[in-house]
C-alpha cells in the first residue's frame, strides 16, 4: 500500500470546494467550469508497531520497534477548463519524508515526487431548470516515474514506501457526483488506483478509495463559508514483487472527514482533517493517526 498517494484522494475536491461570488444558477458549485492554480498542502502520520520483521523490501528490521512515519506532500496544481465538459489538471509533488525508530530521528527527507495528469470529461451537466441541480464527472489519471525510487541510506536500499517516486507508470479511474439543492448538498466520489510493476520487479498494492459527504453554503456576500462533513473509506491491496504477493501487506480504513472552505472573490481556502474510526492492517503498515489537507486556490 503506498500511503503518497494520498495527493490523488482530493482531485475532486478542488471541483467540489470550488465557489465563485458571482455564482451562476448552471452550477451545483459555483467555479466549478473555471479554471484554477492551487498550493495544497498534504500530511500523514502514522504511529505503532509493525507486527512483521521487515517493510516490502525487507531490508530493516523493525520488529519491537516503535515506527513513526511522518508524509508530507506539497503540491501546485493547475487545472485547465478546455470546455464546459472538459477538464485537464497537472500536479506537482514535492515530498517529505520523516522516519523514526523508538524516538530516534532515521531520517527526514526531501525530493520530488511522481508528476500527476488527469484528464476529466463531464457526463451530467448541471439543469437550471430543476429544483436539485447535480453533476457527474469521469477522470482517468496517471502517474509519470518523476521522483527518485532507488535512494539508499548506508549503502542499504530504502523500503519502496519511504521512496519519493514508483519507478512506475500507474493510473486511476475516479467518478465524482454532486448534487444541490438550495444551500444544501452531498456528493459521492470513487476513485480506483492501478499500479504496474517498476525495474525492480516491485508492485505496490491497487487501491480503491470512496467518500460520502454533505456540505452547507453560507452565503455574506463577498465572503463565503461552506462547512463538509463525510465518511471516508481506503482499501489498500497487497504489494506484489516478482508477482509474488507480500502477505503482510494491505489495509482497510474507515475515517470520518471534517472541512471548511473561506471564499473571497476569486480566492479560497480549503481545510480538510480525516478522524480514523477503523484501521485494519496486516503487518506491515503503522496505524495510521491523523490525515490533513489545506489548500489556497485562486480560480479565473
Amino acid at each position: 500500500m503506498r500511503y503518497l498517494h494520498l495527493s490523488i484522494i482530493l482531485f475532486f475536491s478542488s471541483q467540489l470546494w470550488a465557489c465563485d461570488i458571482c455564482s451562476s444558477a448552471f452550477e451545483v458549485v459555483p467555479n466549478e467550469r473555471k479554471s484554477s492554480f492551487g498550493i495544497y498542502y498534504s500530511t500523514v502520520y502514522r504511529l505503532g508497531f509493525p507486527q512483521v520483521q521487515t517493510k516490502h523490501s525487507g531490508h530493516l528490521n523493525y520488529m519491537d520497534s516503535e515506527v513513526k512515519e511522518i508524509f508530507n506532500v506539497y503540491d501546485l496544481r493547475y487545472r485547465h477548463a478546455f470546455s464546459e465538459r472538459v477538464f485537464g489538471e497537472l500536479i506537482v509533488p514535492m515530498r517529505n519524508t520523516y522516519m523514526g525508530l523508538n524516538s530516534y530521528k532515521r531520517f527526514d527527507r526531501w525530493g520530488l515526487g511522481d508528476i500527476q495528469l488527469q484528464a476529466t470529461y463531464r457526463l451530467i451537466q448541471p439543469n437550471p431548470e430543476t429544483k436539485i441541480n447535480h453533476r457527474l464527472d469521469i477522470t482517468f489519471g496517471g502517474d509519470l516515474p518523476s521522483g527518485s525510487w532507488t535512494d539508499s541510506m548506508n549503502q542499504i536500499m530504502l523500503d519502496p514506501v519511504y521512496q519519493f517516486g514508483s519507478g512506475s507508470f500507474d493510473f486511476w479511474l475516479s467518478t465524482a457526483y454532486v448534487g444541490r439543492f438550495d444551500k444544501f448538498g452531498y456528493s459521492l466520489n470513487a476513485i480506483y488506483r492501478r499500479n504496474t510493476n517498476n525495474a525492480l520487479h516491485f508492485k505496490f498494492g491497487d487501491a480503491f478509495i470512496g467518500d460520502v459527504s454533505l456540505f452547507f453554503i453560507l452565503d455574506f456576500g463577498d465572503f463565503k463559508i461552506m462547512p463538509r462533513t463525510g465518511v471516508f473509506y481506503q482499501q489498500g491491496f497487497a504489494a506484489k514483487y516478482r508477482n509474488q504477493e507480500d502477505l503482510h501487506s494491505g489495509e482497510r480504513m474507515v475515517s470520518s472527514q471534517y472541512g471548511m472552505s473561506f471564499f473571497y472573490k476569486q480566492f479560497q481556502f480549503n481545510g480538510l482533517i480525516r478522524h480514523v474510526l477503523f484501521h485494519q492492517t496486516r503487518g506491515v503498515e503503522v496505524r495510521q493517526k491523523y490525515f490533513g489537507q489545506f489548500a489556497l486556490i485562486y480560480n479565473f
